[in-house]
């Protein structure tokens, strides 16, 4: 029984990193918001149901904001104050992505997705 547990779980995390594999995330940072797309970097077509989070610093005393990308992997955060954000995409409570993001200088970039190890998923 032990075995197929072991078996099952090992299966679920290498589908999991399978599924990342050719995934990428465009993010567009304007001074009130922050917008994206999640996508399959050969196809181009858009991932849909991934968690997105913003959290802006804890002095900042501001909720969390949550989002799910839709069906073309498009999020979008707006109403921001200027400032630092973190950035976070889930699949599940896996975590794909975090990136600390200051609104106050617009940019934008193109990065791949990958199953962030747990020694970095503190917040920042």
């Amino acid at each position: 029984m032990r075995t197929r547990v072991v078996v099952v779980m090992a299966i679920g995390v290498l589908s999991g990193l399978l599924a990342t594999a050719a995934s990428a995330v465009e993010v567009h940072v304007e001074r009130d918001r922050i917008t994206g797309r999640v996508f399959d970097s050969s196809t181009g077509h858009g991932i849909a149901a991934l968690s997105v989070q913003l959290m802006a610093p804890r002095v900042a005393k501001q909720p969390v904001r949550i989002t799910v990308t839709n069906a073309d992997g498009e999020f979008a955060f707006k109403g921001l104050t200027v400032g630092k954000y973190l950035l976070m995409i889930y699949r599940g409570t896996t975590l794909l992505y975090r990136k600390e993001i200051d609104n106050s200088v617009a940019t934008s970039f193109t990065v791949p997705l990958r199953v962030v190890p747990t020694g970095e998923r503190g917040a920042g």
